[in-house]
């Protein structure tokens, strides 16, 4: 049933203030034509909208019309009311809100859509669309929602925020998914059209559901950033509806608290007074603790950071002021930026044409200069991207508009959201520490002992062993806990070879590790899905450099003595150096090929292990460590590397209490598995 109301004809020519009431039921669009000056929209019940703008469209059952403020004009048509499909978009502060017809996103056909732009900073626009797409849509009108989305995708905007309710029960919008297999299908080209526009869906939860049906992800909330939303918040729906509302923050610009952090500035090192000074007599340096790992360890500390600091410089750095800029070689543009100033002085004081002319110069070789020197520094970046991966990934983040923050977490015990970075940190601390394996007491079932005709028992670590690995260190990684840079082991190698290889013996001899080597910083890494579940982070550990070196040198005496003494199965692929996973599925490609070019049938089974990593137990490996012929001090220092380890978890420079590691090793799964 189609009920219209029209108030045509009325001419108004006043100062003051005009109200105009209307009564309707149902759904609703209203549309204000002609209005000069402040349009102030009231919506009665449970929607309020408090906006300027030439269209709206809402759903209420009592529409008040009021024109506010010091207005001369003549209204023709006042407001006009008839039962549509409605689409809305709701503005809850004043902001300068412009509509953006249809006609103007390259003349899309798709009609149930209404868009809008808000003026943001520094020329960015917001574009904030809703949607309403019919389950009894006709492809047509699918096809024409899909180019929409690829033209909104094309049209220059900073931030883009498109909701709406699109009901395709059948996509998995964790996985980007769809239940069927149809390329054709219209599910799948709404992914294919999102895909191409580069949006990001953030809604991972139902959000209409009946009693006894099954509930149904159908609104959608998309951005063209990532980390333009944290998290979405179902609340009860509104009237008679039963989809839920989507409640959720939407950040436009980072959002940084002020800090400042010293750090050392390796690039400017002085690496031959660094080399000279450690090279001395360290023989003479270990003389009074021989066998005492820890000590040793301790005064090598002692000496690697006091050298450090003499030789490396130390700058205070802020996350305030150099957001988004691009380093250029100062030195380079400090003449010319200085001459321009002095062009521009001279012109000011004296006013002349030829001041000006020079002034001109100058601002423009400055900036032919700053885009010269950019792109060189921009084309260096990419040049080193393999190589160094974490300088390009550290630039595009700086030129992203939004930041990945971490949103309030909901305990998975209460159900209460966890505020504040230590809480926060405990509970993730928490939630990784729960799957881990808890190993019942007492015995252990044993592994029968394989026979073999050489043991590994025990490993000298030469001075050459530890320098070939300090060679070939990753200068790009972080420090570990205890601060011991790998851009300054790689420098110093030929100083820091010998007595490293001191530390890493005792060590092995005394089948003891220094404290500080069995503990652990963990950041919490988003993987996907809602972000408020603990679960959907992955812990990453940092850890101690020179203790990961003697992690590799044993691990490569290891696997030889595996592979010499052929333990290792024939089908195990990953960890072992000429075996890639990448060579696994061309062999198993080949293998299908050839049974199906035979007239074969294959039956596949593809299983994976949750946490696998995190759950391999300890007393179990040391068993099978064993049993593999892996003896004496080699056994007794993996041993003592899996006991008494820690973890604490980091958010925001906050860390959580330490918690006990009980089982996972990431290194040694090759001998378990």
């Amino acid at each position: 049933m189609r009920v219209r109301v029209e108030l045509v004809g009325m001419r108004m020519k006043m100062v003051g203030t005009v109200r105009v009431e209307v009564e309707v039921v149902g759904m609703v669009r209203v549309e204000v034509v002609g209005m000069v000056g402040m349009v102030r929209m009231k919506m009665v019940g449970t929607v309020r909208v408090e906006m300027v703008m030439r269209v709206v469209m809402v759903e209420v059952v009592r529409v008040e019309v009021e024109v506010v403020g010091m207005v001369r004009a003549e209204v023709v048509r006042t407001v006009r009311v008839e039962v549509v499909r409605t689409v809305w978009v709701e503005v809850v502060r004043t902001v300068w809100v412009e509509v953006v017809r249809m006609d103007e996103i390259e003349g899309s056909s798709f009609k149930d859509a209404v868009f809008t732009s808000v003026e943001l900073d520094k020329g960015d626009k917001l574009l904030v669309g809703c949607i309403y797409r019919s389950p009894n849509s006709s492809v047509e009108t699918n096809n024409a929602l899909n180019s929409l989305m690829r033209k909104v995708g094309d049209k220059y905007y900073s931030h883009v925020l498109i909701t709406g309710d699109f009901n395709y029960p059948g996509v998995n919008w964790v996985d980007w998914t769809t239940k069927g297999e149809s390329t054709e299908a219209a599910d799948y080209k709404l992914i294919e059209a999102c895909r191409d526009s580069y949006h990001h869906q953030h809604v991972m939860n139902p959000t209409r559901g009946r009693n006894g049906n099954q509930p149904n992800l159908l609104d959608l909330v998309l951005t063209n950033e990532e980390d333009m939303v944290a998290s979405v918040t179902h609340l009860g729906a509104l009237g008679a509806s039963d989809h839920c509302v989507l409640l959720h923050d939407l950040n436009c610009y980072v959002t940084l608290t002020p800090t400042a952090h010293t750090r050392y500035v390796y690039d400017k090192g002085d690496y031959a007074k660094l080399r000279e000074i450690l090279d001395h007599d360290w023989d003479e340096v270990f003389h009074d603790c021989k066998d005492d790992i820890e000590q040793q360890y301790e005064l090598f500390l002692d000496h690697y950071n006091a050298t450090v600091d003499e030789c490396i410089p130390r700058k205070t750095f802020t996350n305030i002021g150099s957001q988004g800029r691009t380093p250029l070689d100062q030195n380079t543009l400090r003449r010319r930026v200085r001459k321009k100033h002095r062009t521009w002085q001279r012109f000011m004081e004296t006013r002349q044409g030829e001041e000006h002319r020079k002034y001109c110069r100058e601002h423009n070789w400055v900036r032919h200069l700053t885009r010269k020197l950019k792109k060189a520094y921009e084309k260096s970046i990419a040049q080193q991207s393999k190589a160094n991966p974490k300088k390009f990934w550290r630039y595009v983040k700086s030129k992203t508009k939004t930041r990945s923050v971490m949103p309030d977490l909901i305990s998975p015990a209460t159900g209460e959201k966890i505020s504040g970075d230590l809480e926060r940190a405990e509970l993730l601390g928490l939630y990784f520490s729960s799957v881990f394996t808890q190993e019942p007491p007492g015995e252990i079932p044993r592994l029968p002992h394989l026979q073999l005709t050489t043991l590994l028992e025990r490993l000298d670590i030469s001075t050459d062993m530890v320098y070939k690995k300090l060679q070939n260190l990753n200068t790009s990684k972080s420090p570990g806990p205890d601060s011991v840079s790998p851009r300054v082991l790689h420098e110093a190698a030929p100083s820091l070879a010998k007595p490293l290889a001191h530390i890493f013996q005792t060590s092995l001899r005394s089948k003891k590790l220094p404290e500080k080597w069995m503990k652990a910083t963990i950041s919490a890494i988003f993987k996907k899905g809602d972000k408020q579940i603990p679960a959907n982070y992955r812990p990453v550990s940092l850890t101690s450099i020179l203790c990961k070196i003697m992690e590799s040198i044993l691990r490569d005496k290891i696997v030889d003595f595996l592979k010499e003494n052929d333990l290792l199965s024939h089908k195990q692929y990953g960890f072992i150096s000429g075996r890639s996973t990448s060579l696994q599925l061309l062999k198993v490609l080949d293998d299908w090929t050839d049974i199906i070019d035979r007239g074969g049938q294959i039956d596949c089974i593809v299983c994976d292990f949750m946490k696998a990593f995190d759950k391999v137990p300890h007393r179990r490996l040391i068993g099978k460590v064993e049993t593999y012929g892996i003896r004496d001090s080699i056994k007794g220092w993996l041993e003592d590397f899996l006991k008494d380890r820690s973890q604490q978890v980091v958010v925001n420079g906050v860390k959580s209490t330490p918690m006990a590691v009980t089982s996972g090793n990431k290194l040694y799964c090759i001998v378990l598995y």
